[in-house]
């Protein structure tokens, strides 16, 4: 294993450097679907208070490191994805 879980720390090296990149990868996926989630199921404003609500950001630095890994699936003819 290339993590220590008693000192919660990746180990030098290639494997430790493997885990933390697809950990840090998995953080990000993970914050893209709260956003999508986000978005799609709540509107700009707090229904109870009236007052504009704070939706999840996710940074554009982090969103352009990983956009590139990205698969984004392309339109057919039917208009189906």
């Amino acid at each position: 294993m290339a993590f220590n879980p008693i000192t919660l720390e990746y180990h030098d090296g290639a494997k430790g450097n493997q885990l933390r990149e697809r950990d840090e990868q998995n953080k990000f996926r993970a914050k893209l679907r709260s956003k999508n989630l986000d978005y799609r199921g709540n509107s700009s404003y707090n229904v109870v208070t009236g007052e504009d609500r704070k939706g999840v950001d996710v940074k554009e630095d982090i969103f352009l490191k990983y956009a590139k890994d990205m698969i984004v699936p392309r339109k057919r003819k039917n208009n189906i994805w």
